[in-house]
């Protein structure tokens, strides 16, 4: 029934995906793109816990917390013993979004108040499925009968011919855009590689054939998410000392 409703609730103009956490820091159903693993969701759902019991311990009530990025939102809204976060275009029409969500909360509500649920196991490597390979069928052969033959001349040795030193890649190492992922995750929070890949992506090109003339052009505009300024320079000094460690 939950997942029904968070599929439901994606169908929204402008809607990219969904997720349920519950009060015990525990992903109990998702419905997101695919670069989005159940431990990140866990993660993004305990950082919301946190902001809303914080709030709450003042003694006050809060029922939303909107994080805003450059181009997207994370609309995290409160329900009893959970949290429903919905990944939304910046400019997504809220009473829009609203007239679904208040009919899609009630039935997680009632999911939740059921206790009937079970947490979603975090993410774990699926294995390489074992490959069989077929054991040779030995033959018995018969024994050889050796002939005297007059011994051959002895090849004349050629020169190993040369081999030229291995050009260094043309494009960015993945190292360094492992290196921005992290550091980028400790700004934001898991929505880094969604953004970084849809930047990527805005420029036309792709991790794996990144050229390096581009890469203070991507920092730039990665960096514009950080909200402020100190945290924005410290940022950028830092990804173009690891790019240039990374280019050595």
């Amino acid at each position: 029934m939950m997942n029904k409703a968070l599929t439901d609730l994606n169908k929204v103009a402008k809607v990219f995906g969904s997720f349920v956490n519950n009060d015990n820091d525990e992903l109990i159903a998702y419905n997101m793109p695919d670069e989005f693993t159940s431990d990140m969701l866990k993660e993004a759902g305990r950082i919301s816990l946190q902001g809303f019991q914080g709030i709450e311990s003042t003694g006050y009530t809060v029922k939303r917390i909107d994080l805003e990025y450059n181009k997207y939102r994370l609309i995290n809204s409160r329900i009893d013993g959970g949290i429903i976060s919905v990944l939304c275009s910046k400019n997504i029409s809220l009473p829009l979004l609203n007239l679904t969500f208040n009919v899609i909360s009630k039935k997680i509500q009632v999911a939740l108040n059921n206790g009937d649920i079970a947490p979603v196991n975090v993410s774990t490597p699926k294995p390489k499925p074992a490959v069989e390979v077929a054991k040779p069928v030995s033959k018995p052969v018969s024994k050889p009968v050796v002939q005297q033959q007059a011994k051959p001349e002895p090849a004349k040795s050629t020169p190993a011919p040369k081999q030229e030193p291995k050009k260094s890649s043309k494009f960015v190492k993945k190292i360094f855009f492992d290196t921005m992922e992290e550091e980028f995750t400790k700004k934001i929070g898991p929505m880094a590689k969604f953004i970084i890949d849809d930047y990527i992506d805005e420029m036309g090109e792709n991790r794996d054939a990144f050229p390096p003339s581009r890469v203070n052009d991507l920092i730039t505009k990665i960096s514009t998410e950080i909200d402020k300024r100190t945290e924005r320079g410290k940022f950028k000094q830092k990804m173009k000392a690891a790019f240039e460690k990374s280019s050595k």
